[in-house]
């Protein structure tokens, strides 16, 4: 007699669905990673000073407190930053609050052009600076040299987030089949749990009883065997 469990072969189909989904679930984050365009970000410092000496260098540095004059400095760079710069280069300028410095920011596809593209800015709008006869002069305290850091999800963090959504959705599709599974086997003919395959029927062999006549001899009486099997198999009288 052979048994096969169906309850162990049920619960490993629902194991091996949920294996294969979390494969699934990790194949795409790795296409997803290879598709993901890789950027770099890199900043550069610039500060907003007086330009000019003696007594009125006092009122300058209270004028330039009031944030006016970094803010107009800052929207002059971003104005001009975006002149000649490569296609694909995005470049933001933003005051710090409550200073005169500004932060120049470009994010590109590589770190040298992000970091070529921050220090351009300042580059870019000195001609118009030049221009102007205001008091004021704006200069670099903080090359982007060596500032460019990627954007984005690391992949360190991308593997992180993969890896758990794929044991989230391994383990939802486990449930899930084993919740079909069980709805199935409650709206089906009640089975056994197992499947039992006999062999072939053992032939029962007839066996023989001595039975006396009524003849014999002098060395007594003589017998007879007649074949006996099973009682079904017995003739009527």
């Amino acid at each position: 007699m052979v048994v096969r469990p169906a309850r162990r072969r049920r619960s490993r189909t629902a194991l091996l669905s949920g294996v294969l989904v979390g494969l699934l679930v990790l194949v795409g984050g790795g296409v997803f990673w290879q598709l993901w365009p890789a950027e770099q970000r890199a900043t550069s410092t610039l500060v907003v000073l007086p330009d000019a000496s003696g007594v009125e260098v006092a009122s300058y540095y209270d004028t330039l407190s009031s944030g006016q004059i970094a803010t107009t400095f800052a929207q002059i760079v971003g104005l001009r930053a975006g002149e000649g710069a490569p296609s694909g280069v995005a470049v933001d300028v933003d005051v710090v609050p409550e200073t005169s410095l500004i932060k120049v920011t470009a994010t590109a596809g590589d770190a040298a052009t992000a970091e070529a593209e921050a220090d351009a800015a300042l580059e870019r709008a000195r001609p118009y600076f030049d221009q102007l006869s205001a008091p004021y002069d704006l200069t670099t305290v903080q090359s982007a040299v060596g500032t460019a850091e990627p954007t984005g999800l690391t992949p360190a963090l991308l593997a992180g987030v993969v890896a758990g959504l794929a044991v989230i959705a391994g383990l939802a599709a486990y449930v899930a089949v084993r919740g079909l599974q069980q709805a199935r086997a409650g709206t089906a003919v009640p089975q056994r749990e197992t499947e039992v395959v006999n062999g072939p029927t053992p032939v029962q062999q007839p066996t023989t009883v001595p039975v006396r006549t009524d003849g014999g001899t002098a060395d007594g009486p003589a017998e007879a065997r007649l074949p006996v099997g099973p009682l079904s198999s017995r003739p009527a009288r």
